[in-house]
């Protein structure tokens, strides 16, 4: 039985790759015909047309202007994506096209700093709580690799809701809150953690 302030979690599924073609292969293996995708640096489109050709519903959000235009060229025949022009850390702007995403891609550099992404990855996981969650990061599929075990005994597939007694959704300004002072949401929220 949960504790009060936890629910079970959705089942959840990540995986970190570093090479762009392993990356867009699973937007081919692992999306579903009715999933809503949120796609984190679209770029000029090549994954998003692929997210497309898979998925229900495609939010893609690219912080590039010129990139945009081409993505949107590229992905012309498809009418399931929605392009978000806007820093991936805006997430208001995010959650103003979806209240609910099953899949999120995140690639905003290969080579950006793992921090960064997993910071990314963390805000956008406990927005969202999606099953399943892609991430091309180099140095963090590096560093990923080299682990030779990780902790099994701890409380799996628990959720804790910073919410205590409720499993609300944050507003967009919570959800923004915290991204704007360099803070993981759990951290503005009574100082307990989550499993991110």
């Amino acid at each position: 039985m949960a504790d009060e302030g936890t629910r079970p979690a959705p089942a959840f599924e990540m995986h970190v790759c570093a090479q762009v073609g392993t990356y867009r292969r699973f937007a081919g293996t692992h999306v579903l015909p009715g999933d809503t995708v949120v796609e984190l640096g679209a770029a000029e489109g090549h994954t998003t047309m692929r997210l497309a050709k898979a998925a229900q519903r495609v939010i893609a959000v690219e912080k590039s202007a010129a990139n945009v235009a081409l993505a949107r060229e590229r992905c012309a025949r498809y009418d399931n994506i929605t392009f978000v022009n806007a820093d991936a850390f805006d997430a208001g702007r995010v959650l103003a096209q979806t209240e609910s995403a099953e899949v999120v891609f995140v690639d905003i550099g290969g080579s950006t700093g793992p921090g960064i992404c997993l910071h990314l990855a963390s805000t956008y996981r406990y927005l969202f709580r999606p099953r399943l969650m892609v991430i091309r990061n180099v140095e963090l599929n590096d560093f990923v690799c080299g682990v030779g075990s990780c902790e099994t005994t701890s409380r799996p597939g628990l959720w804790r809701n910073p919410h205590k007694g409720g499993a609300r959704r944050p507003t967009a300004a919570e959800a923004t809150r915290p991204l704007a002072a360099g803070l993981k949401p759990a951290e503005t929220e009574g100082g307990e953690p989550h499993d991110s």
